[in-house]
């Protein structure tokens, strides 16, 4: 019976491999000359072992032959993370939460291949030391021809190149693009009177009293991201009539309607559609080749006073 407990005693104390532990290793295949970065990572849940009642440290490291182990990175709740191979590290001891260590080998080669391991070393119930282990264990290729490694890093130059270049443009049309805007939208409240929204759009009222035919109107509109107003119902007119009798006394107000390819059949210029709603004003609509759009209306053009 003695000898049973002092073998239990002693297997305690001894690292084992613990589902508590999680190590990841991205990519598991090197290629060497080829690989970019090697990332290993290791992860300890607090109360996931009840076994371990608080971690001390989390180390990386990688065994070199069957008997010998090189450390990367350590993290311990004293010193943080210590470096002891060329790698870069981050990670925390966090007994109330999720520790981890980090730890990534720019350009590895078929040196940083074999068989890692996560050590996780802290205290158990009773004080005592105690340690869980995980391990992963990563190949190296050797491409078979070096004339094609050299191939892919001058590709990969060239896509870090036009990378840069594409990041330097985006930046340039960016600052292009809201010059531009706030250009626009300057002269926009300069040559507009604006309307409180309707029905989900806005709608606009050239200030200027200037003269133009409706493909001159139309081409102002979609400067500005729009296009001569096509009224559809009762509603829409009386919201457009109020709208131009409080910001205008234009004599003259054109909108989309027009009779240019057929005299006689109105349509609207943007959509194309026939005119199905109007209202006339007194001796309009002029059927002559002189009268080909729609004036003093709001959009429908000639509408009625009454």
């Amino acid at each position: 019976m003695d000898t049973l407990i002092s073998i239990l005693v002693l297997l305690s104390g001894l690292p084992l491999q613990a589902h508590c532990i999680r190590l990841t290793v991205s990519p598991s295949k090197l290629l060497n000359g080829l690989t970019e970065k090697l990332e290993v990572n290791c992860t300890f849940l607090a109360g996931s072992d009840p076994s371990l009642s608080s971690l001390t440290s989390l180390s990386i490291r990688r065994w070199t032959n069957s008997t010998s182990l090189r450390e990367a990175a350590t993290v311990s709740s004293f010193n943080g993370v210590t470096l002891s191979d060329s790698v870069t590290a981050v990670g925390t001891i966090d007994n109330s939460g999720m520790s981890f260590l980090n730890v990534i080998w720019s350009y590895p080669n078929l040196t940083n291949q074999g068989e890692y391991e996560c050590l996780a070393d802290g205290l158990d119930t009773t004080g005592h030391p105690l340690s869980r282990s995980s391990n992963y264990n990563v190949t190296g290729l050797n491409p078979e021809s070096e004339l094609l490694v050299e191939e892919i890093l001058k590709l990969r130059q060239t896509i870090h190149h036009l990378n840069t270049d594409f990041l330097s443009l985006k930046e340039e049309v960016s600052i292009f693009m809201s010059t531009l805007t706030h250009r626009v939208n300057a002269s926009h409240r300069t040559m507009f009177e604006t309307s409180a929204a309707f029905n989900g759009s806005q709608y606009s009222l050239y200030s200027i009293d200037t003269v133009v035919d409706i493909v001159q109107a139309q081409a102002t509109c979609e400067i500005y991201g729009g296009n001569l107003v096509e009224v559809n119902n009762e509603n829409e007119f009386h919201f457009l009539k109020t709208f131009i009798e409080d910001v205008s006394d234009a004599a003259l107000v054109l909108i989309g309607g027009n009779q240019i390819n057929d005299v006689g059949n109105w349509v609207y210029s943007h959509s194309n559609a026939s005119i199905d709603y109007f209202r006339w004003a007194k001796d309009y609509p002029l059927f002559t080749m002189g009268a080909n759009s729609i004036r003093r209306g709001w959009e429908l053009g000639v509408p009625s006073q009454q």
